[in-house]
């Protein structure tokens, strides 16, 4: 069976220069791009990803499908990509990390909502499902 390689990684991808100086995401952005173009790894998961992130990121991981998930109430999400050349999606969902887990709230002294995304995929070299948290 072949390696299943994965990247994990907090993008902060809302930072702006006022914010984050040399580090705002429009300064990590091609670094980031550069970085996924090397590793390509086959499943990835983001913390702070922003929707406009995709623009600067998909064409660093042209044969990736990805879940969003949950929106919070800083427009970020949790998003999983996976490389659809190797799995195939069979089930996606998310819930709230809260204590209902149904419904979108902050709980547990979080000054944010939190949430987590999940895929349900199949290996296509070994037909054997693995779930992406």
């Amino acid at each position: 069976m072949e390696p299943i390689s994965l990247l994990s990684s907090n993008l902060r991808g809302w930072a702006t220069p006022a914010q984050d100086g040399a580090n705002a995401w429009v300064a990590r952005a091609p670094r980031v791009g550069a970085l996924l173009r090397t590793l390509s790894p086959h499943i990835i998961g983001f913390q702070e990803f922003h929707a406009p992130n995709l623009i600067d990121l998909q064409p660093a991981v042209p044969h990736h499908a990805y879940v969003l998930g949950r929106e919070c109430d800083t427009k970020s999400y949790v998003p999983v990509f996976w490389d659809r050349r190797r799995f195939e999606a069979i089930r996606q969902g998310g819930f709230w990390l809260n204590r209902w887990q149904d419904r979108k709230a902050r709980d547990w002294g979080a000054t944010n909502e939190r949430s987590m995304t999940w895929v349900e995929l199949v290996d296509r070299t070994v037909d054997r499902h693995l779930l992406c948290v």
